[in-house]
């Protein structure tokens, strides 16, 4: 099994704070007409897909590589 991509986590932490800002922009809290929060809120969006997007191409690099122990190394 891999161990979780660092790009995964960067993903995690901006959807997180995604949600966040969107419970506050819910709550009355921050006004989704500032502009500094709709720039915050597409550099996260940027963040967030960048790092789903290196995440899958790290992926599928490991997939072509295949198993790196093979029959003939056990043996």
């Amino acid at each position: 099994m891999r161990s979780p991509a660092p790009g995964g986590n960067r993903a995690a932490e901006a959807d997180a704070k995604l949600k966040q800002l969107y419970d506050a922009v819910e709550s009355g809290i921050a006004d989704l007409a500032d502009p500094m929060l709709k720039d915050r809120i597409a550099a996260l969006k940027a963040i967030r897909d960048q790092a789903r997007a290196d995440t899958e191409r790290g992926e599928d690099a490991l997939d072509r590589l295949g198993p790196s122990i093979t029959p003939q190394d056990v043996c």
